[in-house]
């Protein structure tokens, strides 16, 4: 897999990225390689030449509680149909995971409905009030205050994940 800075993203990366993750998420397409925001890194998995699986990475504090927190967000993680249910998605998380423990990471955190799969993983399912900044089509709609429990943390440095209040200090993945 290979991990990838923004501003180093090839065209030939961006198209094909926009074409795995406009496959794996239809009811959210766009004319881009990225939903709402352009992460700051790129996890791209290779097969043969050809992107088979996709993630972005970015990098913020959190602030949960009274607590601040250097975390690593997965965003628009995908693998291409064809080669789902191989191990490529357990692998890239693994490698993402491999990663950050090399960084100044305390958690690497995801949004996501599958529960089992990132369980299974090593992700703790997190319910709270959340705020964040709500961005839709390159457009700020102010700040969201709402509950969610669909927020995963991994743990990375060893910290706790305090209860409370989550403040993501930007946009949601």
């Amino acid at each position: 897999m290979d991990i990838v800075h923004e501003i180093d993203v090839t065209n030939q990366q961006h198209q094909a990225i926009t074409k795995v993750r406009n496959q794996a998420f239809p009811e959210h397409q766009v004319p881009r390689s990225y939903y709402k925001q352009l992460p700051h890194m790129r996890a791209l998995e290779y097969k043969n030449g050809e992107l088979i699986g996709y993630l972005g990475l970015d990098y913020r504090v959190m602030k949960v509680a009274d607590t601040v927190y250097t975390v690593l967000g997965i965003i628009d993680f995908c693998v291409a149909k064809p080669y789902r249910s191989q191990g490529v998605g357990s692998a890239m998380l693994a490698e993402v995971a491999a990663f950050a423990e090399k960084k100044n990471v305390d958690f690497i955190t995801l949004i996501s409905e599958h529960h089992q799969f990132y369980c299974a993983r090593g992700y703790q399912q997190v319910s709270a009030i959340n705020s964040w900044l709500r961005v839709d089509e390159h457009t700020n709609y102010g700040v969201a205050v709402e509950f969610l429990d669909q927020l995963y943390v991994k743990p990375i440095s060893g910290r706790e994940w305090e209860c409370g209040h989550v403040e993501w200090l930007g946009y949601m993945y």
